[in-house]
């Protein structure tokens, strides 16, 4: 007869009760099997009058999913047109099935707002700072980058990219000359001067105005009205001043 018994194998074991055996795998040993590899587990038992009987287990083996490691994800802050801004990690995979050896090629990957490169394994984002001026102090928007190795897996790099206030910007014609006449002259070209002034903002959300409005000046006053400026001289101002003084 063939006593009860347990015997461990290469790649699992077999337990044998009252004429029956099962045996159990044991998944730990089988993990470099790939898909189709196919490997035998021996069992001998051994009856009471020493006569052998080998139990012969196939085991076949499957894909086993590629596993990447590393860091996924990175944060750059946006700055002036000219400021550099990068973030940086690493990524690597590996596959324990035998024959299997995944990479990531080294490449240059373009995303929304800025360029991922990858080489030897290590990726560095370079925002552009071109295409996030328009965010706010505080606004946050994700560049996501995917990443594909040579046996189709895919890994996201996530990249957050925080706005800062710019400044705004203004435009127009700033100075202007008048030139003094006699007290009670009318209104001329000489008595004066106009020009625009305008103001915008990148960021989003931000929308500033020059407000209409009246200003007296020290010798004269200056009215804003819808971004056109025009200074009129207070002739009872300047009668003082010489010929050619300014």
């Amino acid at each position: 007869m063939f006593a009860n018994t347990t015997v461990q194998g290469q790649y699992g074991s077999l337990e044998l009760i009252d004429g029956k055996w099962t045996y159990t795998l044991d998944q730990s040993k089988v993990q470099q099997l790939d898909e189709g590899d196919v490997v035998k587990d021996t069992i001998t038992l051994t009856a009471s009058d020493g006569t052998k009987q080998d139990i012969v287990i196939d085991i076949t083996g499957t894909e086993d999913a590629s596993v990447v490691s590393g860091s996924f994800t990175g944060a750059v802050t946006e700055g002036d047109l000219n400021d550099v801004a990068t973030t940086s990690g690493t990524i690597a995979i590996s596959d324990v099935d035998n024959g299997d050896d995944p990479v990531f090629a080294n490449t240059t990957v373009q995303g929304q707002y800025g360029s991922l490169e990858l080489v030897d394994g290590k990726w560095t984002y370079t925002l552009d700072q071109s295409k996030v001026q328009q965010l706010d102090e505080g606004d946050v928007v994700k560049d996501t980058i995917t990443l594909t190795a040579s046996d189709g897996t895919k890994q996201n790099i996530v990249i957050d990219i925080t706005g800062t206030e710019d400044a705004s910007v203004v435009s127009g014609s700033f100075t202007g000359a008048v030139t003094e006449g006699n007290i009670g002259d009318p209104d001329s070209a000489t008595t004066i001067a106009t020009g625009t002034i305008g103001i915008t903002d990148v960021d989003n959300g931000d929308d500033p105005v020059f407000a209409n409005t009246t200003v007296q000046g020290q010798y004269g006053s200056f009215e804003l009205v819808d971004g056109k400026w025009t200074y009129t001289l207070d002739q009872s101002k300047v009668q003082h001043l010489n010929e050619g003084e300014a």
